[in-house]
């Protein structure tokens, strides 16, 4: 249906362009493992559901995320329990937004809709709409048509609610002047280092005393309990890694396709919309259309879509499901240039002219890798329940996971050792670590269950060698034991010293003073700024974090490779506001004004929540 949410589509469309790449990059292609088949209902905010597939979804949405941004984090490493209730949580804020944008008569129209999915680079194919690959990329993923724009339509109008707060926000002047006085503070210091080197001078433990403190302490200095273990991996690729797709299969499956479906054309419509009780009008404008006048002038005249009319009427392309069912049929029955006549939707009276009609492209070169993937799939999805079966039932009582991978047809490895902390290989799985080091699998020499790890890999564990904690000797950990009472006994100089030195500062005397008489190393600082990165960020960061007074100010620290820090705050001064550059300006406003209206959407939220009808 037509309306004017158009008009409000410019803030929305950067925050929901990337839902439709998310939707996929979140699960997966062809995963089995995240069926949307689940219809449980897990909790609900008023008429809205949130069932056991929508929390699949959106673990899987939290997974990416967080892999994404902790690099060396692996999926395994993931804990579904502790997500669990944080996908719930967000998806109850959600549906409360969505709801209250709803109450607030706020909606995505269906032509918004169209418009998003046909321009979606994800879903095109040498720059076109590709019908196929949008089907072929839902269905992959557990979505309907209907269901995906299902989705589609609350995102947008939940972006409608959260927009509409974000541009509401604002920043006044004086709060600017506060931060820029904040962040452009320049600060005067000085800081004395106390290197790890004169420590290490000070601190020699005897021989006696490292080996007191082993006889006293010999449970830390044991061997891991470890096993090797055999272990089948069920994969896309082992499955199919002998599998080939013939250039025959390939034609024939183009030619299955080209038979059995029409390409799919794509309609730009145009439009003057009228209200309901002025056919009369409607009907005058189609005179003078039909005299010649011009489509595009009368409809910035007359159109009453605010949405299209300072854009000639332009509605852009539909695939048929843009508009209601009768615009859509007079848009059939045109050919480009033509103008329909008067039809009646709930919007009110439209006079409707086909500007183009574009038909998809389907030929083999465009067409081969999609259609080798999809018979890839499709294979992957006949053996491997049947493969994930057998492997289930013949593993458990299998002398030997080696000679089970040669019956079934899969190959079986030995892994690297490892400890119940985990290990190379197979020991990065935490999964896979907790059943090898069960009591099925180490005292009773049973194989595991079958482990799913995700991107579609199972495995089965069977103990191969199991080897028990031992006691280290004293020599092979001597230089361990060392390293331990160094740092008891340094961190008890250090300490001492701190204290030593914070008390010949309150006594009156400089860093300058102290450095100098002890042949320390000094530093002194003037007019630094926040993030001068030129300076010593350490001790730059421990300045900027010390509270200011009207004397100075002493502290100290440990940077990050040992080495002790005396730091003395001597000045702060505040920035100056007009000194900044318009570039500077322009940054501080912008970052100012994100943190507060995010503040704000987050109180927002929480109350809408709160006063939402949820149960769980």
């Amino acid at each position: 249906m037509l309306d004017n949410f158009r008009s409000k589509m410019r803030g929305v469309a950067l925050g929901i362009v990337g839902l439709i790449a998310v939707i996929f990059a979140f699960s997966g292609a062809g995963t089995l493992t995240l069926s949307r088949a689940g219809s449980a209902e897990v909790a609900s905010v008023g008429d809205y559901s949130i069932t056991e597939q929508d929390v699949a979804f959106k673990l899987e949405e939290l997974k990416t995320r967080i892999l994404r941004e902790n690099d060396g984090l692996s999926d395994d490493q993931l804990d579904d329990d502790i997500l669990r209730p944080i996908a719930i949580q967000q998806l109850i804020g959600s549906k409360a937004l969505f709801n209250h944008a709803i109450n607030g008569s706020m909606a995505a129209s269906p032509k918004t809709l169209a418009d998003l999915i046909v321009n979606a680079a994800i879903f095109q194919t040498d720059g076109k709409f590709d019908e196929d690959r949008y089907r072929y990329f839902i269905r992959n993923r557990g979505f309907t048509n209907a269901g995906y724009k299902q989705s589609l339509t609350e995102e947008i109008t939940r972006l409608q609610l959260l927009n509409g707060l974000r541009y509401s926000s604002f920043v006044t002047p004086k709060e600017i002047d506060r931060m820029a006085s904040f962040f452009g503070q320049s600060r005067d210091y000085y800081y004395l280092k106390f290197p790890l080197e004169v420590i290490e001078k000070l601190v020699d433990p005897l021989e006696a005393e490292l080996s007191e403190y082993y006889e006293n302490n010999k449970m830390q200095f044991r061997s891991q309990e470890t096993g090797t273990f055999e272990y089948i991996e069920l994969s896309p690729d082992s499955l199919l890694s002998d599998y080939q797709i013939s250039e025959e299969e390939v034609l024939k499956r183009f030619a299955e396709r080209g038979e059995d479906s029409e390409n799919p054309v794509y309609r730009r419509a145009a439009h003057i919309l009228f209200d309901a009780d002025n056919r009369q009008l409607a009907s005058e404008v189609k005179r003078q259309l039909r005299e010649g006048a011009d489509f595009g002038e009368l409809a910035e005249k007359y159109s009453l879509d605010a949405g299209s009319s300072d854009v000639r009427g332009d509605l852009g392309f539909s695939d048929g499901s843009a508009f209601p069912e009768n615009f859509e049929k007079a848009l059939t029955n045109l050919r480009v240039g033509e103008v329909s006549e008067l039809i009646v939707t709930d919007s009110g009276v439209h006079l409707v002219k086909l500007l183009e009609e574009e038909r998809t492209s389907y030929n083999i070169d465009s067409e081969r890798e999609r259609i080798k993937s999809a018979i890839r799939q499709e294979r992957l999805n006949e053996v491997l329940p049947e493969k994930l079966s057998m492997l289930g039932e013949l593993s458990y009582n299998a002398e030997s996971l080696v000679e089970l991978g040669l019956e079934i047809g899969l190959k079986a490895d030995i892994s690297d050792p490892i400890s119940r902390n985990g290990g190379p290989g197979i020991g990065g799985y935490p999964a896979l670590v907790e059943a090898a080091f069960s009591d099925e699998v180490l005292l009773q020499n049973f194989a595991s269950d079958v482990i799913p790890v995700g991107d579609e890999r199972y495995f089965v564990v069977k103990l191969k060698s199991h080897r028990l904690p031992e006691q280290k000797s004293f020599e092979s950990v001597k230089k361990q034991v060392r390293e331990i009472i160094f740092k008891f006994k340094a961190e008890e100089i250090l300490d001492q010293r701190r204290k030593e030195l914070l008390t010949q500062l309150e006594g009156g005397q400089t860093i300058e003073e102290i450095a100098k008489s002890a042949d320390l190393e000094w530093q002194v600082v003037f007019g630094a700024k926040r993030w001068d990165q030129n300076l010593n960020v350490e001790a730059n960061r421990f300045a900027f974090g010390m509270i200011p007074d009207l004397q100075s100010v002493y502290g100290s620290f440990v940077s990050s490779d040992g080495q002790f820090y005396l730091v003395s705050l001597e000045q702060t001064d505040l920035g100056n506001p007009k000194g900044l550059t318009t570039e500077d300006q322009n940054n501080l406003f912008t970052s100012s004004w994100v943190a507060i209206a995010n503040s704000e959407i987050q109180a927002y939220r929480a109350g809408v929540v709160e006063t939402s009808q949820v149960s769980k």
